[in-house]
């Protein structure tokens, strides 16, 4: 597979869209938490208390994963004005990397839609 060049420029722009995002999450988990908290200071049958565990665990596991993310996507960034640091004329690099960041954060948005979506639902389920 040949490597592709990418402009530094639409890459420094994917990089912060992608820590806007893990911003994002932590600030989502964080109500997620505080909602959890709130429904556990009642009297909640077994199961309920089962799938609040099993969330409180989710959410500290996604929050680990999110500060991975987003001490990656610093580097990543601190790496490309580096380049652009070395070099003021260089308009693209090799993208190999990036790819792989790009893969990172496509998956890392999909497992909190599917987290916060399972979440919700929970949610209701133990309001109703």
């Amino acid at each position: 597979m040949e490597n592709q060049t990418y402009s530094i420029a639409s890459l420094h722009s994917e990089i912060v869209e992608w820590k806007e995002l893990v911003m994002l999450v932590r600030d989502e988990i964080a109500i997620f938490e505080h909602q959890l908290g709130e429904l556990l200071s009642s009297p909640q049958e077994m199961s309920v208390m089962q799938f609040a565990q099993h969330f409180e665990s989710q959410f500290i596991r996604h929050k680990e994963v999110s500060d991975e993310l987003f001490h990656d996507l610093k580097i990543a960034d601190h790496n490309l004005k580096v380049a652009l640091e070395k070099n003021p004329d260089l308009e693209s690099v090799d993208g190999l990397n990036h790819f792989a960041l790009r893969d990172r954060a496509i998956t890392y948005e999909k497992l909190f839609n599917e987290l916060k979506s399972n979440y919700r639902h929970f949610l209701a389920a133990a309001l109703s």
